[in-house]
């Protein structure tokens, strides 16, 4: 144990605890811990910060709640790192007064040249709408850039991008150097979006960074460049990321590699394209809950019927074309007028859409109402067929 001599000042007690810490070991934090607090209390501002950090990565409340009187000892004393990481945690909490208390500490932290605080106060700009608020949170973004702090760069180039203004390549090129993985995933589209081979396979890399630090939307437009060359080794990779990113809430690379495993034919595939898709129709996505339903109707058990109705509901409500067109046909099937008449009301929406099957069979409702069905059956799942 290191020995407390009681002529230290508080710069040396923050430079012994700064070399405990160094050590790693529980024995030697907790002295450092203690040194710390002796600085602390004696009004130094870094040993205020050092101190107010280890609390708060204790996690528990007791220690967050000192952590913060810390920090905020230290950032009212004007320093901006304690400005940061109060704004953050007060940010955590969500409610406005905390909010807007975020606001004022990071823009001390911001005027004082903190990277970080730049960034967070132009992302709260941001997220208010106003053009005033936008033009604002450019500003601070601008100065982040200068600082090297690449979520600036990440959203300064995203700002850009969407004005169809030049320049967003650069940014997200200094981004994603720095290990920023949306950067990463936007070079990489930009980069496919200029065609060539060159360009594809640097994309194909810039996606393979991002999509090894496990970002979903670059695992699935890597799987999908795979699968475009073809030969079986790259559609085996393929399958793996999509699984990847399908295991991560992807609904896109849920509902493809549904696809995928429907058009091998084989019973095992089709049971797992079905939980693929189902995942993904979960989700929210019209094309997998078309083709769940059209799976679950070939079925043709009662409760596959009900699920599949469902699922053409769900996707019919949203404007999904063939969606329409099954649950009319589905509805007309049943023969009692009410069903006959929502039939024909979703038949009327997908034929104004250029269905011609809604067509066809609206022009045979008469002959159906009088007891002849003259209505063709819902098609099997297409991976390719969009409605």
């Amino acid at each position: 144990m290191t020995p407390h001599p009681e002529f230290e000042d508080s710069d040396e007690q923050f430079n012994i605890a700064v070399r405990l810490y160094g050590r790693g070991d529980h024995e030697s934090i907790a002295e450092a811990v203690n040194y710390w607090r002796r600085a602390a209390a004696a009004g130094h501002h870094d040993a205020q910060y050092n101190l107010g950090k280890v609390l708060f990565e204790r996690g528990d409340p007791r220690s967050v709640a000192e952590a913060e009187l810390w920090w905020r000892a230290a950032a009212d004393a004007g320093d901006p790192g304690a400005a940061y990481n109060l704004g953050i945690l007060l940010h955590q909490r969500g409610h406005i007064e905390a909010v807007a208390e975020a606001e004022k500490y990071w823009r001390a932290a911001a005027h004082a040249g903190d990277a970080g605080a730049q960034y967070n106060l132009g992302v709260l700009l941001d997220a208010r709408g106003d053009a005033e608020s936008l033009a604002e949170a450019e500003w601070w973004w601008r100065r982040s850039c200068d600082g090297g702090h690449s979520g600036a760069q990440y959203s300064l180039g995203a700002l850009i991008n969407e004005r169809g203004a030049a320049g967003a390549e650069t940014l997200w090129r200094e981004a994603a150097d720095a290990g920023n993985v949306d950067a990463q995933l936007n070079v990489g589209v930009l980069l496919y979006q200029h065609g060539g081979d060159e360009s594809l396979l640097e994309a194909e890399l810039w996606w393979r960074r991002a999509s090894d630090a496990g970002c979903a939307d670059a695992q699935y437009n890597l799987g999908a460049v795979l699968l475009e060359r073809g030969d079986a080794a790259s559609s085996v990779e393929a399958e793996l990321w999509w699984r990847r990113a399908g295991q991560a809430g992807h609904v896109d690379a849920q509902y493809d590699l549904g696809g995928l495993l429907y058009r091998r034919a084989a019973v095992d595939s089709e049971a797992e394209a079905e939980q693929w898709w189902r995942k993904a129709a979960d989700g929210g996505h019209l094309e997998a809950q078309y083709n769940l339903a059209g799976l679950l109707y070939s079925t043709g058990t009662p409760q596959a019927l009900r699920e599949a109705e469902t699922r053409w509901r769900q996707a019919a409500d949203a404007g999904h074309i063939s969606a329409q067109y099954n649950l009319g046909v589905m509805l007309s099937q049943r023969g009692d007028p009410a069903a006959i008449a929502e039939a024909e009301s979703l038949w009327v929406l997908a034929a104004a859409t250029g269905h011609s099957g809604a067509r066809r069979n609206n022009a045979a409702l008469r002959i159906l109402k009088e007891g002849a069905c003259a209505v063709t059956r819902p098609p099997l799942p297409s991976n390719d067929e969009r409605g």
